[in-house]
Formats: C-alpha cells, structure tokens, sequence
C-alpha cells in the first residue's frame, strides 16, 4: 500500500484525478490532513465565526477538489492555493454579511496582571484591536502574523507585489500600535476615574 505522505503536492493534485477511486480519495485525503487545521484556523481568523468559518471551510475544499479534478494541470502550492481560495470566500463572506463586527474600544479594559486569565485577555484584545484595522491591514497582520504565510506567499493570494505586501504589512503594525495607544489611555482615563487620580 502506497504511503501518500510521501508525495509532493504536485504528485498529490494528479493522484486525486485518478480513475481509481481508492487512489483518489487518498489522495485527497492525505491533502486534507496536510492542510486542513491551517486552513479551517485562516476562516476562524477572518470571520471570527465557528458556524460562519465552517461552511467557508467546507465550501474551500470543495471548490479545490473540482478546480484540481478538472484542470489538466497539477497544483504546485495546494496549501497556498487553498489559502487563496479560503482567503478569497472569506473576503466574500465578510463584504456581503458584514460577519466582521467592529467593536467600540472604549468598552475594552487592558489588564497588566501577569497571569494566564490575563495573558487570555490580552489576547482577546490583540484580536479585537486587529478588527479595528480596515480590511486590507487586518488581513495582511492574519496572513503574516497569525497564520506565518511568507510574504511572496500572501503576495500570490492577494495579487500585490512582494514589496506592496511588506509596506502594508509595516503599515498595519503602526496603526496597530495607534489602536493600542488609544486602548492605554482610554484605560488610564478610567483608572483615574474610579479612583479619583489625578495627573
């Protein structure tokens, strides 16, 4: 029995166009494995929406397995691929049901107490400060920060040149730091409030 871990993606894109039915759908399966965990967290990443990311999930790996089944050329990159594909549902997704809340920053604490509860919430303010950015920096800080794509690989899913990519990249790392500036002093503000400091 063949060892399908052993094969490139290349290999893998031609092997799932196989009349053989058991060849094919290991093939496709050996795929999935590779990439499906990456590719289900850049959908979460993008929606922020289990249920949402789920179905764009999906609807990626279906719309590979047709595109790879179909085409007589065979894949180099799949995982690229699938990220463009999943990249692009997303996009669609976010545009034309507006799953990507913003949310008020003013509602948001900072905590600078060192525990993993807190390390927890810092988190989850990272994630919300990176909605703040407009679409096109909170994307490349997923691609690049979240999901570690190199920069020639977002550049191919995003159809901008590498240099476009790391200006952008550079960009929404400072409006990143804005966002928490605004964060801190919004905290400050409050600290002084409740308990009556004054500068």
């Amino acid at each position: 029995m063949n060892d399908f871990s052993k094969y490139s993606e290349i290999e893998l894109s031609f092997l799932i166009k196989s009349e053989k039915k058991d060849i094919a759908k290991k093939a496709f399966d050996e795929i999935y494995y590779r990439y499906s965990s990456r590719i289900y967290t850049l959908c979460y990443r993008f929606v922020r929406d289990a249920e949402s990311a789920k179905d764009i999930f999906q609807e990626t790996f279906i719309k590979f397995y047709e595109t790879a089944t179909t085409n007589n050329e065979g894949v180099e990159r799949i995982g690229g691929y699938l990220a463009k594909i999943a990249r692009n549902l997303c996009i669609n997704q976010i545009r034309n049901n507006n799953k990507v809340k913003k949310v008020d920053i003013v509602k948001i604490r900072l905590s600078t107490v060192d525990n993993d509860y807190e390390k927890k919430q810092q988190k989850e303010v990272l994630d919300l400060a990176i909605e703040q950015l407009p679409e096109i920096y909170r994307e490349m800080l997923i691609l690049k920060e979240y999901m570690d794509y190199s920069y020639d690989e977002i550049a191919l899913m995003t159809n901008q040149t590498r240099t476009n990519v790391g200006v952008l990249i550079h960009r929404a790392k400072i409006m990143l730091r804005e966002v928490f500036v605004k964060m801190n002093k919004i905290d400050e503000k409050r600290e002084k409030e409740n308990y009556g400091i004054e500068k």
